[in-house]
Formats: C-alpha cells, sequence, structure tokens
C-alpha cells in the first residue's frame, strides 16, 4: 500500500479481505506489506477467484461480524473509518493458477479543510460581533455538509462527521470582529474519500455487493488539533435579503455599549455561503455547509451596540424571538436601517455658490458632511473641510459666496470659515473627512477593481473611468459603480512604495437611496469606509466622504503600509450609504508642503439684509438658524497672492448641523 501522493509506503493500516465463506483483517508493515495464507488443502480461495478487499474500513454490512471485525468494531465503507486521516479503498484482487494475488494500492491521505463553524458580518460602524464569548459555555451544533464530487450534483456526504458536530466552546475559542467587518471562524478538519476500483466478487452471501469503479463519497472525519481559523471575508447580501429577521431600536448613551442576544437560548439554522474544494483519489470534490445550532445561552454570538448619538434601527438576520429575547444562530449579520428624511433630494443641505465673472453667483457643491440628523433624533455639530473645485472670480481682491438650504432642512450653522491653501504649481490638494489637507498629482487608477455583491467577486474595472480628469468632467456620465448601504469594492494597486501611498476616489453621494426589501432610506449623508489589507485580514484606515454634486476624496494610506511593513496594496471600501464611485487611485507623489492661511471674514449678511458676521466668525454655539430656500452671503479678504511659484486653493470650513 502506497500514499498516492508521496508513493511511500503506508504502514499500520487495516486490510480486511472476504474469503472463503469468512471474513479476515490484518494490517500494514512498515514497507506497506501485507498478506492473507490460507489452508491450500481446503483449495479455498480456489484458482482464479476474485476476492474482495478493503482497506481502512469493511464490507458489505449485511454480513460483516462485529467478533470478525477488529477492535472496537466493524467501520463500514463510506460511513466510519479505523483511521480518520486516510482515505478507504476497496476493490478485487485476481488469483492465479496457484491461488496466488497481489496488488499496489495506491491510497491517498486525508485533506485539511476549514469547516466554517460560523459567521459574522457588521455592516455598520456602531456594532461589533462576537462569538462563543463565554467560557465553558457548551454549545451543540449540528453540521450539514453537501458533498459534489466531480462536478456531478450534490450525493451524500460519508462518514457522518459525527465528531465535529457538537463542541464546547470556551474563552480559548472566543473571536470579537470590529464594526463594519466580516469573518468566517473555521475548524481545521480531516476530509477523506471511500474510492473503489470496482468489485462483483462478493456475490454468494444473502445480500450480493457490488461496487462500481469511482469515488464512492466524501466526508469530515474530525478536528486536527490546530486552533480555529479567523478569515476574513465579505458581506454577500443586502439588508432585507436574509430572512428569517428582526428590527430594533436602540439608544446607546455616549461612553455606554450595550450587549444585545447574550441572554437568551434557542435554535437557528443557517447555510454558509462557503464552499472548500479538495482532490481525493484524482477526483475533485467541493463541500457546502450549513448549522444547525442550540445552545442555552446565545451568548456564543452577541452584538455589542456602541453610542448611537440618538435612537437607531438595527436589523439582525437571521434572526428570530423579539427585540427583548432576540434568537441568533451560527450566522449573524447586523445593518443598521434608521429611516432619515430623503425625501426631496436627501432632505436638504447647505450649498455653497461662487461668484463668476459677471457677479451672479454658482452653486457647486454641499458643505457640513455628515451633519444630518433627523428630526427628533439626538444632534452633534460636525465640521466639514472643504477644498473648493473653484473658488470663483474674486471682486476688489474679496471672495464672496452665498450658502442655501436648497430644500426643506433646518440649518444650524455655528461657524463658516475661508483659507488660502498655498500649494506647488503642479500639485493638487484636498481635505481629508478628518480635515487633514494632502496633495496629489496624477493618481493612477487601480490595476484591479471587484464587486463582491453577487455572492463571487465579479471584475468591474471596465465600468470604472480610468482617468481622474476624465472622471471630473464626467465624460462618461454612465461610468461608475452605484451601491447602497454595505456594499464593498476590492482594489488593487499592485506593488507601491510604502513612503507615499494615497488614496484618492472620485464619486457622488446619493442621498435617497433605497436598500431593497426595505423600503425606507438610510442615513441620507454617509460615507465610504476603507480598510488596507495586511497580513490578519483588514485594517482599517478611514472614511473618504463624497459630496452630492460630486467630488475628490482622499485618504494618505502610508503610514499603514510603513506599520504593516508591506508593499503590495489592496483597499476595501465598504458602502456606508447611497455612493456612486467612478474612479479608484493611487497617488505615489510625497505630499508637498503648503501653507495655510486663515482668510478674514468682512460681511456675512442673511438674507441680504440682517448682519450675521458674529454668528460664523467663531464656533461658540451662537447659531445662524435657517430654513428651506433662506440663504446668507459672505465675503472674505484675499490675503497677498503666492510667490515662489505657489498656486492657491480656498478651502472652506463649516461647523454645525441640520435637520431633515
Amino acid at each position: 500500500m502506497v500514499n498516492g501522493d508521496t508513493g511511500n509506503a503506508v504502514p499500520n493500516l487495516y486490510v480486511d479481505i472476504m474469503a472463503c465463506a469468512g471474513q479476515y483483517w490484518t494490517t500494514t508493515d512498515s514497507n506497506g506489506h501485507f498478506s492473507f495464507q490460507f489452508n491450500t488443502a481446503t483449495t479455498c480461495p480456489p484458482p482464479y477467484s476474485k476476492n474482495l478487499v478493503t482497506v481502512n474500513g469493511v464490507a458489505p454490512p449485511a454480513t460483516v461480524a462485529p467478533s470478525y471485525c477488529p477492535s472496537p468494531g466493524c467501520d463500514l465503507l463510506g460511513q466510519s473509518a479505523y483511521d480518520l486521516t486516510w482515505g478507504q479503498w476497496a476493490g478485487d484482487v485476481q488469483l492465479d493458477a496457484n491461488s496466488y494475488g497481489s496488488v499496489v494500492i495506491s491510497l491517498t491521505p486525508a485533506r485539511v479543510v476549514n469547516v466554517v463553524v460560523a459567521a459574522t458580518y457588521s455592516n455598520t460602524q456602531y456594532a461589533s460581533l462576537s462569538f462563543s464569548k463565554t467560557s465553558g459555555v457548551t454549545t451543540s451544533e449540528t453540521l450539514s455538509i453537501d458533498v459534489n464530487i466531480g462536478g456531478s450534483g450534490p450525493v451524500s456526504e460519508g462518514f457522518g462527521s459525527s465528531t465535529v458536530t457538537s463542541q464546547t466552546f470556551t474563552s480559548a475559542n472566543g473571536f470579537s470582529a470590529d464594526p463594519n467587518t466580516a469573518f468566517y471562524y473555521e475548524l481545521p478538519s480531516y476530509v477523506i474519500g471511500y474510492y473503489c476500483a470496482g468489485s462483483t466478487a462478493f456475490q454468494y452471501a444473502a445480500s450480493p455487493w457490488t461496487c462500481n469503479q469511482a469515488l464512492q463519497t466524501a466526508g469530515v472525519t474530525e478536528p486536527t488539533g490546530s486552533p480555529y481559523q479567523v478569515v476574513s471575508t465579505y458581506e454577500y447580501a443586502n439588508a432585507g435579503d436574509i430572512s428569517p429577521s428582526i428590527t430594533c431600536p436602540y439608544n446607546v448613551p455616549s461612553g455606554a455599549t450595550q450587549n444585545v442576544g447574550d441572554s437568551y437560548g434557542g435554535s437557528q439554522s443557517v447555510s454558509f455561503s462557503v464552499s472548500p474544494a479538495v482532490t481525493l483519489f484524482g477526483v475533485g470534490v467541493t463541500l457546502s455547509y450549513s448549522s444547525t445550532t442550540e445552545w442555552d445561552r446565545s451568548d456564543s454570538m452577541t452584538v455589542t451596540l456602541g453610542p448611537t448619538s440618538g435612537t437607531r434601527n438595527f436589523m439582525f438576520a437571521p434572526a428570530t424571538g423579539s427585540c427583548n429575547s432576540p434568537v441568533f444562530g451560527a450566522e449573524l449579520h447586523v445593518w443598521d436601517t434608521t429611516p432619515c428624511g430623503c425625501g426631496g433630494g436627501g432632505g436638504g443641505s447647505p450649498w455653497i455658490a461662487v461668484r463668476d465673472s459677471a457677479g451672479h453667483y454658482i452653486f457647486i457643491n454641499d458643505v457640513l458632511r455628515g451633519g444630518l440628523f433627523v428630526q427628533g433624533q439626538a444632534w452633534h455639530d460636525t465640521t466639514d473641510y472643504y477644498v473648493l473645485p473653484t473658488a470663483g472670480v474674486p471682486d476688489s481682491g474679496q471672495y464672496s459666496f452665498v450658502v442655501q438650504e436648497r430644500n426643506t432642512a433646518l440649518n444650524y450653522l455655528d461657524q463658516f470659515s475661508a483659507y488660502a491653501v498655498d500649494h506647488p504649481s503642479g500639485t493638487s490638494v484636498l481635505s481629508t473627512f478628518d480635515g487633514k489637507i494632502i496633495t496629489y498629482s496624477n493618481p493612477a487608477a487601480a490595476s484591479s477593481i471587484t464587486d463582491p455583491t453577487s455572492g463571487t467577486l465579479v471584475d468591474v474595472t471596465g465600468s470604472m473611468t480610468n482617468s481622474l480628469a476624465l472622471a471630473v468632467s464626467d465624460s462618461n456620465p454612465t461610468a461608475g459603480i452605484t451601491g447602497t448601504q454595505g456594499h464593498v469594492l476590492y482594489a488593487d494597486f499592485g506593488t507601491v512604495s510604502p513612503s507615499s501611498a494615497k488614496l484618492i476616489v472620485h464619486g457622488w453621494n446619493k442621498p435617497g437611496m433605497t436598500t431593497p426589501s426595505i423600503g425606507s432610506c438610510l442615513i441620507c449623508r454617509t460615507g465610504i469606509w476603507v480598510y488596507v489589507q495586511d497580513k490578519g485580514g483588514w485594517v482599517s484606515a478611514g472614511e473618504v466622504f463624497l459630496r452630492k454634486g460630486g467630488s475628490i476624496e482622499g485618504l494618505d494610506l502610508s503610514s499603514f503600509l510603513k506599520t504593516n511593513g508591506q508593499t503590495h496594496l489592496k483597499a476595501k471600501l465598504l458602502f456606508l450609504g447611497g455612493q456612486r464611485v467612478d474612479f479608484v487611485g493611487l497617488d505615489k507623489t510625497p505630499n508637498a508642503s503648503v501653507t495655510i492661511v486663515h482668510l478674514p471674514l468682512i460681511v456675512a449678511t442673511f438674507n441680504s439684509q440682517v448682519d450675521v458676521a458674529s454668528k460664523l466668525a467663531s464656533a461658540d454655539g451662537n447659531y445662524l438658524v435657517y430654513g428651506a430656500r433662506e440663504y446668507f452671503t459672505v465675503t472674505f479678504n484675499n490675503s497677498p497672492p503666492p510667490t515662489n511659484g505657489l498656486v492657491r486653493d480656498i478651502m472652506m470650513v463649516t461647523t454645525g448641523h441640520y435637520l431633515a
């Protein structure tokens, strides 16, 4: 007997033979050899006969007697095995005229697959998930495993998998997943196959037994003893796609957390979206997993909610029970489904207009990103930094702007400031969502962009614009990927230098988009959360927040590459709401030196009449409050023009909030 992979001898395996109206067994020696000897005086087995030989199990079930099997009993082919780390074999051995016969058996050793026992999907910045966090809690989990052999369709999975269906999870097997991440929790286990080389020899029993030449079945036998594997994955569903589900409101105060699902027992069944493939006896085998869990306390799957800044609605799926007593299974998805006033183009927001050469004002985009709250919801002020794509035409050395609520929101502005940002000619500047200035020149489009929304990774590189300049000009208005909350894009930038790597994204915020099967829109103004891949999974890098009128946004990823010591850059873009993205690229130029100068506020009038300069000069809680179609006009003194090859952009800084 030889190892089918290496050709080496396989010692210490049980071999059975059905001959002379009986069953006999032996084991292979250190050279992989085995033999059976009978009393030739009885002419049994007769010359030229065929005799059934089996390895690592016995057949047929109808004639097997426990007294003829090795201790502790009879392990039947395709159902159990004496050695759970080796495959099984059955076939006929043809004897010659002297009743001698020989056979070389090529046996496939067990393969190792990661059996999925749990999966967590957090699709919101408010929810972290944990699996089997409590020491000593026993979870009975029945894993159903479907097997597809050689692409011929599902067959019955062999070997019962009984040794992996009930596990005691302790704190050593406890895992915690950060918000906006998705992971599988997998137990390395052995998979073996039962192969028949063809047998018709056993015909004289009450129940004749045969098997055709083929891989008969395959299955999981036992865990390898290696630690659980935590594998990063992606969300494959949208909110509302998975049933059953429950949606519950929570209001978690600042500085507090709230656990959901950590004290309620029950049962839940799920099918995991993962299908590992192995080769057994030269035949491809694919396995898929589903799970039914029973636990006294469902703290084997727990959601921890962070501060929610008011009441928010969270959808849990698959889940049963009630909001007071939710029941989760071995897979859990969490979405924030808080509705908002998205009618009429997203519930409004302040827009800024710049002055043209004729003295007219042209609206270019919204300001105060992240400042939208629902009426009656707890709110807080946010600060928005916006490097204008054009500051308009100055008049007598002064810049003038109009800011208007173009819809129905109620605006509370505490500060409205302008800054001159001088930087080298040939560079462009932008402000990150948290106010950091970065420079860029000519970012190169990602080498590939993939979209996993359909459940498998789809290359969508061709749907994007390969030039930032073309994206800004919107020369191809059909380019780009549009998605709602939970949509994911993966961008591969290839080999990069860790000294300078800046993500550049162009696109539009798409407020008012609905998530399928929910029928209500999500938070109107949301960004895209960015992750960088490292050896341990995905590391959160920050947020890019597109504007309603389209904008260029960015993040400096250099520090993450330096920290991780890697040179191949992959990024994950997780949509937190409705977005359209048509360019994802990387700028590799070093950050240039910039000079930032505050521009004095000269005049601020509300609806062309009321002086409101004191309300907008500083963030002091003295709000300018205005609503639908109302506006104010501001004028700033420009500073002396830049020299030494520098050029100037104007950055607006807005502090406040607005209610839809």
